[in-house]
């Protein structure tokens, strides 16, 4: 993709959302997973570019930025009432559960082990992530000795 073709592509993304909410929804899901776009420009698999959209995690997390921005400011602006603004982290949420804490208090997030996602009565499931002792404390969590 070239640099104008990448800008188009954000407002195109920011135009369906426009769209979605003045036709009556009530948001616009952005999917960035499994080979879609958004999910190609964080990947070294399809990421090859050496110019700001590639390179490091940062510049290969820009287009995702740079969307959630464009699409979240269509929303706000074309909303007759002003509503919040979500955003998921599904691979995230599974590796690390109490992801809300952790965002809210900028704490790291678990590493995200793709083999652990979905295996069934084993060891080493998401399940079994560890959670932060500030999230312990706050729900009361007493740990087995």
């Amino acid at each position: 993709m070239t640099e104008q073709e990448i800008q188009e592509c954000i407002a195109d993304f920011a135009s369906a959302a426009k769209n979605a909410v003045e036709t009556g929804f009530d948001g616009a899901d952005v999917h960035g997973a499994n080979g879609y776009l958004i999910d190609q420009f964080l990947h070294d698999q399809c990421n090859k570019r050496t110019d700001q959209w590639g390179g490091s995690i940062e510049n290969k997390s820009w287009f995702w930025f740079k969307v959630s921005k464009a699409v979240s400011a269509a929303i706000v602006s074309t909303a007759l009432k002003d509503e919040s603004v979500a955003i998921a982290f599904g691979r995230y949420f599974l590796s690390t559960p109490d992801l809300t804490l952790r965002l809210a208090n900028s704490l790291p997030y678990n590493k995200d082990d793709r083999s652990t996602s979905y295996k069934d009565k084993s060891q080493g499931v998401y399940i079994d992530s560890p959670l932060t002792e500030e999230w312990k404390a706050d729900v009361g969590v007493k740990e087995d000795k």
